[in-house]
């Protein structure tokens, strides 16, 4: 099930911006996390919008479980599967616009990896 962790969420250029963070739950040990970039000032340019998933076992201290990765249209619209079991019971992404602004919607469902 997509649980809906951004809505119309602004990045500013060069600047990082969090998700809220959810929680795993249940039986689940990895996600798959979507993001569609609604609108652009132009095209996002060399760079684009980077999401990058990262785990928390406390809330406070926060590990990088995927790598970046750029998305240079808009609108657009990127699925990725994490594709390993996260050791984390909570998780957030970190988004940075590198050329423009632009407004994101996210969802992330998480899922049991065997």
């Amino acid at each position: 099930m997509a649980i809906k962790i951004a809505e119309n969420l602004y990045l500013e250029t060069n600047v990082d911006t969090y998700t809220l963070p959810v929680d795993l739950g249940g039986d689940s040990n990895s996600a798959v996390f979507e993001v569609w970039v609604i609108n652009a000032r132009g095209t996002l340019g060399t760079g684009g919008v980077n999401p990058v998933l990262q785990g928390s076992n406390d809330g406070l201290n926060w590990t990088p479980v995927t790598t970046a990765t750029t998305d240079t249209a808009s609108p657009s619209y990127l699925s990725l599967d994490v594709g390993a079991v996260i050791a984390f019971p909570r998780l957030r992404l970190k988004f940075t616009a590198k050329a423009k602004q632009a407004l994101i919607d996210v969802s992330l469902s998480p899922y049991k990896r065997s």
